[in-house]
């Protein structure tokens, strides 16, 4: 009989198989033999018989022990529980499962036992699990997972509504009233979630920037305003306040909005309010731009920002009538800045926000001196890239200039964003931009026009 390796604790029977052979006989289980165990459950020496039968029943049996070592047990983590800040205790966690052993929870961490914890308090609460090692397994160090009772109503700030911002830029607000304790507290934020992670905006900064406040009905409102990339217009921004830090901390009702949710809300009431009769164009256009990024970069296609007929009808959804000569805004300047120095090509990020970036080369061995209102350079070696970002809609057909000296000679070069656009759809599929991107391009124009428009630019 071959030897038995170590097996692990599983917490049932263990039955290894192990070859059995008569000198050169080839032997059958079951006909000629058969397995038997003793002690095969939990850890320590175990043993395997085969017991001959049949025409080799006077072999009589042949056995090997094997040891049976301590097993780790499989947790499944126990899922914090969405909780709101009642004024009594409330289990924190969901209890979690383990193959062998029991499952015990701290939130001390010093503490331990199979009760599920509980709190009162609204606050972040670190919960401790673990499974403490017997005879058969070893044990689980601890793990963590944190749980959040959130405050409702006493954390000193009132949510009043929302608004769509159309600053140029895609977003919503939203609108809080805040009592003194809030507005004086200099830690107090409101954080977004995005796809992308969190921003915080803090309430001290809002205080200090103008159109921060809003007074409706005699009552003023601060304003928090989160933006988002084109793709992510059907993405519900959640937002919550924050106040105090440590022990102090509270944290404010979850809140959720879209860019969508408002834009459909605004273009049904449209007869309700002139600013919204004068703001549906250019919502119609956003969304349309924000459906075709969808699709170009595949981010929830399914769920378009246009769906909604009754916001943004069928025909309004074709762009497919613009075309390279509407735009009109070829690149007419020269690619040579001057001697040594050329203007090598642009590209546009369009995933996050508007970003366009303008490369060049520079060959005269030393670094040059680079001016770029509201840009961004990087001089690395030979290249050098200027960044123009978060460019508003009614910029797209603006110039951005990019100045270049290197002490002796200076040279500059202009680029509208536009021009990109133009580019891709004077291309066309024939030179490589895809049916998607022409639509997001065209989407993109219609877009700056309907902002031109509404801003008056």
């Amino acid at each position: 009989m071959d030897v038995v390796p170590d097996q692990t604790y599983t917490g049932s029977a263990i039955t290894p198989e192990p070859l059995v052979i008569a000198g050169s006989l080839s032997l059958t289980k079951g006909t000629d033999y058969v397995y038997s165990y003793t002690n095969n459950t939990n850890v320590g020496t175990a043993t395997v018989r085969a017991t001959f039968q049949g025409d080799y029943a006077s072999l009589g049996y042949v056995e090997k022990t094997f040891a049976i070592v301590k097993g780790t047990p499989t947790v499944t983590a126990p899922t914090a529980n969405t909780l709101t800040y009642t004024g009594t205790a409330q289990e924190l966690i969901t209890e979690g499962t383990t193959d062998f052993g029991t499952l015990k929870y701290s939130i001390d961490g010093e503490n331990y036992s199979t009760n599920i914890p509980t709190a009162t308090d609204a606050g972040i609460y670190t919960v401790y699990y673990k499974v403490e090692g017997g005879d058969n397994y070893n044990a689980v160090e601890p793990q963590s997972i944190e749980v959040n009772i959130k405050y409702a109503d006493d954390i000193g700030a009132r949510f009043y509504g929302y608004s769509l911002s159309l600053s140029g830029n895609i977003g919503v607000n939203f609108y809080m009233e805040l009592d003194n304790s809030v507005i004086s507290d200099d830690t107090a934020f409101m954080r977004f979630t995005l796809p992308s992670g969190t921003s915080d905006v803090y309430v001290k900064d809002i205080k200090d920037i103008a159109n921060g406040t809003e007074t409706i009905g005699g009552k003023t409102y601060y304003i928090f305003r989160c933006e988002v990339n084109a793709m992510n217009m059907t993405y519900a921004i959640k937002a919550q306040m924050h106040t105090g830090t440590g022990e102090n901390e509270k944290i404010g009702t979850e809140y959720s909005y879209s860019v969508k949710d408002y834009a459909d809300y605004l273009v049904e009431h449209k007869d309700d309010k002139a600013e919204f009769t004068n703001a549906v164009p250019v919502v119609k256009a956003m969304l349309n731009y924000g459906a075709y990024s969808q699709v170009y970069f595949n981010h929830v296609a399914d769920a378009l920002a246009n769906a909604n007929a009754d916001t943004v009808a069928e025909s309004e959804k074709d762009v497919s009538g613009v075309n390279a000569a509407m735009i009109n805004k070829p690149y007419t300047g020269d690619t040579n800045v001057f001697e040594n120095v050329t203007f090598t090509g642009v590209d546009m990020v369009l995933r996050s926000e508007t970003v366009l970036r303008m490369y060049f080369t520079n060959k005269t061995g030393r670094e040059l001196t680079v001016t770029a209102p509201k840009g961004t350079v990087d001089q690395s070696g030979e290249t050098i890239v200027v960044s123009f970002a978060n460019i508003k809609s009614y910029e797209l057909d603006n110039d951005f200039t990019v100045t270049l000296s290197d002490g002796s000679n200076n040279g500059s070069i202009s680029y509208c964003p536009l021009t990109y656009c133009y580019n891709v759809l004077n291309r066309g599929t024939e030179g490589g931009m895809s049916a998607e991107l022409q639509d997001v391009v065209r989407s993109l124009y219609l877009y700056n026009k309907a902002a031109n428009e509404y801003f008056n630019k």
